[in-house]
């Protein structure tokens, strides 16, 4: 009868081992599957509100008071490249482009539906962080950032 216990503790000892062997490797693959999705997600949305850019700047020819591009515009290349190129981590420059800061109601404003789901909406009641795209009317070029509000709110915004 004591071996049957020693062999049972055993079975029930590599058993218990197993299970939480799976469900740890469940746990990872599944959250790799959902960082891959939401990465794929995320470059078909900056694609769309690449196009949409890239439309409203073939529309406009030329940024004009009466048709302005939209977006908070970044007027100031020294705020630029210390406060905004060193968060998108590739080598971009404020002479290459036409640049501005595009929160979700600006994107859905330009067609990109569904914005709010990658980036923040930046209101009155909008304090500290908020995640906002980069964009550059001139080329399409677009990044997905992290910015203080009071980074984009320095500068005008045109709706």
């Amino acid at each position: 009868m004591k071996k049957t216990n020693g062999i049972s503790m055993i079975s029930l000892i590599v058993t218990i081992i197993v299970t939480i062997l799976l469900a740890s490797m469940a746990i990872v693959t599944g959250s790799r599957y959902l960082k891959e999705s939401k990465d794929k997600n995320n470059e078909v949305f900056s694609t769309i509100l690449s196009n949409a850019v890239l439309k409203r700047g073939e529309d406009a020819n030329i940024s004009t008071s009466r048709y302005p591009y939209l977006g908070y515009y970044i007027d100031n290349d020294t705020v630029f490249e210390n406060s905004f190129a060193s968060k998108v981590g590739s080598e971009i420059d404020y002479n290459d482009g036409i640049w501005y800061i595009v929160d979700s109601e600006i994107a859905e404003k330009l067609g990109a539906k569904g914005a709010n789901e990658y980036i923040d909406a930046i209101s009155a009641a909008t304090t500290s962080k908020v995640k906002v795209a980069l964009v550059n009317y001139l080329n399409g070029d677009v990044y997905v950032i992290d910015a203080l509000v009071s980074e984009v709110t320095a500068f005008t915004l045109y709706q």
